[in-house]
């Protein structure tokens, strides 16, 4: 099988020929759903929530009512930022924009957004080292 961490070039074609920012975006997108794919399955009382089966049974009969299907769902799903989960045909009858045109737009959005600056001070020489 092909491991998932191998995945080095995130936007590039040939072989790092050509690189888009866009692309980076896109396959950001995809190869996070993929690495939520590859995660192991966590199996304790609390994911097994044995109160909840209880209740459906006796209850409702479905799981969308209860309070651990929806944190299952925000903690368990990707859910894409630019890829659409519609079909092709409902996306081509609303006139959405497309993935390439939502990963340009998201691209520029964080070249356009707050800088980070979280890795400034991991590669500020010390003090003593700047004054020498």
């Amino acid at each position: 099988m092909f491991p998932v961490q191998s995945s080095r070039a995130a936007g590039s074609q040939a072989s790092l020929m050509g690189t888009s920012l866009a692309g980076m975006v896109a396959d950001n997108d995809m190869l996070g759903a993929v690495l939520r794919a590859h995660a192991p399955v966590t199996i304790s009382q609390e994911t097994l929530a044995l109160d909840a089966i209880q209740t459906v049974v006796e209850g409702e009969g479905h799981f969308l009512g209860q309070p651990e299907t929806y944190a299952r769902m925000r903690s368990d799903f990707v859910y894409p930022d630019i890829s659409e989960r519609a079909g092709a045909t409902d996306l081509d009858q609303s006139g959405a924009a497309d993935m390439q045109q939502r990963a340009i737009q998201r691209a520029q959005d964080i070249l356009n957004g707050p800088k980070q600056t979280h890795l400034k001070s991991f590669w500020a020489l010390p003090r003593d080292l700047e004054r020498q």
